[in-house]
């Protein structure tokens, strides 16, 4: 029979095993084309981030620092568009956690472009915002003691 504090340990360990997720980092970014059409990166305006096995994508940007963007993919124009970017706030309403604000698109690129969405805000006059579908930063969160492992996704 074992010890009870080797069967707490073992039984520690698995919450903690199970509670790993992983955290993949996009670049947003300030394009623009060459002649050919390919965009190339201009600076690093942002970032978006999303958990594995999620759909929703958090973006944040630099000029905006303390407003969180929401981007998930389009369900009633996937002909005009692919992803819908939303803005969130809380809900006064039983029953309801969120009021959703649509507040822009994201289309995928295609050809020599095809890692890149185009991002546009309803508000904001820029068409040359870019994030890279291919992520630059993969993290693994381990919930219960809050330590980062970072690896390269590359």
């Amino acid at each position: 029979m074992e010890k009870a504090t080797t069967l707490v340990t073992k039984a520690l360990n698995q919450v903690i095993q199970n509670s790993e997720r992983t955290i993949f980092r996009f670049d947003i970014f300030k394009g623009e084309q060459d002649a050919s059409g390919k965009v190339h990166k201009i600076k690093s305006i942002g970032h978006a981030l999303i958990n594995e096995g999620a759909n929703t994508y958090s973006i944040h940007l630099k000029s905006l620092l303390k407003d969180q963007f929401y981007m998930l993919p389009e369900r009633t124009h996937a002909d005009r568009y692919d992803f819908v970017i939303l803005t969130r706030e809380d809900s006064y309403r039983e029953g309801r956690k969120y009021f959703w604000n649509n507040v822009g698109h994201a289309k995928l690129l295609e050809g020599e472009n095809r890692d890149l969405l185009k991002l546009s805000w309803d508000l904001f006059g820029a068409d040359d915002i870019y994030l890279n579908t291919l992520p630059t930063k993969k993290t693994v969160v381990s919930e219960p003691e809050g330590n980062l492992s970072e690896t390269d996704a590359a």
